[in-house]
């Protein structure tokens, strides 16, 4: 999926929705404690390599991903009514598809008017009670995963995308173990993880040298200390997120 960057900002324009009333918890059950990730939009199947999610605070925030943006904005629940309200979103351009269904998502949200959280799922409906949107829980579970580095904190207050030409690897074993390629060695440590609170290392390398491409080496160390500063974890849709613990992005990672 092809991805323009026109901003890194949020729109200056708000999409106004609806007004705000209430936000707190409805009858039609609990919408926080959960990465909501859409698996069917006006009955039918998502784009190809979209991700289109949903996150709600106790607040009455809610932010995620709309499958080439991010949004975010305020709901508001009474019984088994939502209501969606002030959503702002960054302005990068996708592929016509991509923003066809990102406009058709919000589009949806805006028309909710109630919903229903039944197990691991949950849907969004319309006035006349049919199916605008179908979500599932995000499991958050890593043993078993791989994932491709995408970004890192240098450990100079920026996050920087991995170079052209290389590679970052994890791999979570369901053992305890990290393991991985740092772009020149292979590494491996210890993983914990205690609800959304993650651990990391201590970690080890080999010692092979690479002087091609010119960096590579300070990327591989700033990688493995930014991974070591972890202490939150989100998976969202294909992409995984470790903080620190004030919320400081330190690595993102997407699923192999």
């Amino acid at each position: 999926m092809k991805k323009i960057y026109l901003s890194l900002g949020l729109s200056a324009a708000l999409i106004f929705l609806s007004a705000c009333a209430s936000s707190q918890p409805g009858s039609g059950g609990d919408l926080t404690g959960q990465v909501w990730v859409l698996s069917e939009l006006g009955g039918k199947s998502l784009e190809a390599s979209t991700g289109i999610s949903a996150l709600f605070t106790s607040g009455g925030k809610v932010s995620g991903s709309s499958g080439c943006n991010r949004y975010s904005g305020s709901y508001t629940v009474s019984g088994t009514s939502i209501t969606f309200s002030q959503l702002a979103s960054t302005m990068m351009m996708c592929d016509s598809p991509v923003m066809a269904q990102e406009t058709a998502y919000l589009k949806a949200l805006g028309e909710a008017k109630t919903f229903t959280v039944k197990g691991n799922q949950l849907s969004l409906f319309d006035s006349g009670g049919s199916t605008l949107a179908v979500y599932n829980a995000q499991s958050q579970d890593l043993a078993g995963t791989s994932w491709d580095v995408l970004s890192y904190n240098n450990g100079k207050q920026a996050i920087t995308s991995v170079m052209i030409g290389t590679s970052l690897t994890a791999d979570f074993d369901s053992d305890g173990t990290l393991s991985g390629n740092s772009g020149c060695n292979s590494y491996s440590g210890a993983y914990n993880l205690n609800g959304s609170q993650i651990t990391i290392g201590p970690l080890a390398a080999t010692k092979k040298f690479c002087g091609d491409p010119a960096g590579l080496m300070d990327q591989e160390s700033q990688y493995l200390a930014a991974l070591q500063t972890a202490a939150t974890y989100q998976v969202e849709g294909t992409t995984l997120s470790l903080r620190t613990q004030s919320g400081a992005l330190v690595v993102q990672l997407t699923k192999k």
